[in-house]
């Protein structure tokens, strides 16, 4: 989730859709109309169906289906006037197919006991650190699920992103204040411990009013954050007790994940609405990953670096995917897109992972859906194992 919760982009209906425009346009990117992210195909298709504009409306359901978008029976049937009943029948079984379940991930762990689970990173010799939102702590989880607390991660707040830094042994993780956060006190802002013993190495404050999500750590030890509430970016040395603004609040919409491309000392980052920023790490100089392929880019939440491509987890998408982006020589345009996996019926709110090899490792149950506030459970039924999964690269 990382944070906000973004924006439910769900199509109910046109006056939904249109609602909706005025919001995400504050910000938009300055890409081209065949670049449009799938959200914004959306709202151009509930605005065109309120002022009658058939046409259009039509050529972006088209567009959106080629994107591999996929809606309701109901959200199908307001786009059903733009349609003859034969263009209605053949745009509908393509969002079939599109909505249809791909990928053959694998479980890899059932973790019972800890709580909303955001993040994980790996732990050498196997096994990960797992950050837990609701019991505000960091768990080591061996490769059977097997969940104990890390020393020295608890009386920090709710935990969100988490990177290792191998060179240096060190832990890093997020901790920030949201409505799922457990009654006690929080700190905002940076924990940087020995990813061994659990000792604290560095505590780093946020800036005032900023918001920790997500965050990569570079082959320097530069540690790279994302504000998905304010739209910035932050960076902090490695043996730093501060961050500084690498993009400044505004620039972005709801920036998640971070990829790091250390050829080119260029960042990748998720823009939740909006698709991906690529920002250059000297200057922070920020521009949007243009596709020369039909390709959502938006509604990402884990975002990584694999090869010269980016992994990405979709959350925001109708269906829910994972997908590997191929990227062009200078890293500044989509070539291709290849789905991993898509619509798995045991997903609920997939998230984040790491790499592992030509493996992906992503939790795929975080269950947002059943915290209130105050990290209290909504409902009677107990919270299902978080599932650990694994699905191959291509």
């Amino acid at each position: 989730m990382a944070v906000v919760k973004h924006f439910g982009f769900v199509l109910i209906g046109a006056a939904m859709l249109f609602s909706l425009g005025a919001v995400a346009q504050q910000s938009e990117p300055p890409v081209p109309i065949d670049q449009q992210t799938s959200a914004a195909l959306r709202r151009t298709i509930g605005a065109s169906l309120e002022t009658a504009d058939l046409t259009r409306a039509a050529q972006a359901a088209h567009r959106y289906a080629e994107l591999g978008g996929s809606l309701s029976m109901n959200g199908r049937q307001t786009v059903r006037p733009a349609m003859d009943a034969d263009m209605f029948a053949q745009w509908s079984a393509r969002l079939d197919a599109n909505a249809a379940p791909f990928g053959d991930s694998n479980i890899l762990a059932n973790i019972s006991g800890p709580r909303l689970i955001e993040s994980l990173a790996p732990i050498r010799g196997g096994g990960w650190f797992i950050s837990s939102v609701a019991d505000a702590r960091i768990y080591r989880v061996d490769s059977g699920g097997a969940a104990a607390p890390l020393a020295g991660s608890d009386g920090h707040g709710s935990v969100f992103g988490l990177a290792i830094d191998r060179r240096r042994n060190i832990l890093w993780s997020a901790r920030v204040i949201v409505p799922q956060s457990p009654a006690m006190p929080h700190f905002a802002g940076l924990l940087a411990q020995d990813a061994t013993s659990g000792t604290i190495h560095r505590i780093v404050h946020a800036p005032a009013g900023a918001s920790m999500g997500d965050l990569s750590v570079a082959a320097d030890g530069a540690v790279y954050v994302s504000d998905p509430v304010n739209g910035a970016i932050y960076r902090g040395a490695a043996d730093s007790i501060d961050v500084e603004q690498l993009v400044p609040p505004g620039v972005l919409r709801s920036p998640q994940g971070i990829a790091i491309d250390e050829r080119r000392s260029r960042l990748y980052v998720s823009d939740y609405a909006h698709g991906i920023a690529t920002i250059d790490r000297d200057t922070g100089y920020v521009s949007w990953l243009s596709s020369d392929v039909p390709a959502a880019l938006d509604g990402i939440d884990g975002l990584l670096w694999y090869r010269g491509t980016l992994i990405a987890i979709q959350n925001g998408t109708i269906p829910h995917r994972i997908i590997q982006i191929i990227l062009s020589r200078d890293g500044r345009r989509v070539t291709a897109i290849k789905v991993l996996e898509r619509a798995n019926p045991k997903w609920d709110e997939p998230t984040t992972g790491v790499i592992d090899g030509r493996n992906l490792v992503y939790i795929g149950n975080s269950q947002w859906r059943r915290f209130g506030d105050g990290a209290q459970i909504i409902g009677e039924e107990p919270l299902a194992p978080t599932e650990i999964r694994s699905v191959r690269m291509r």
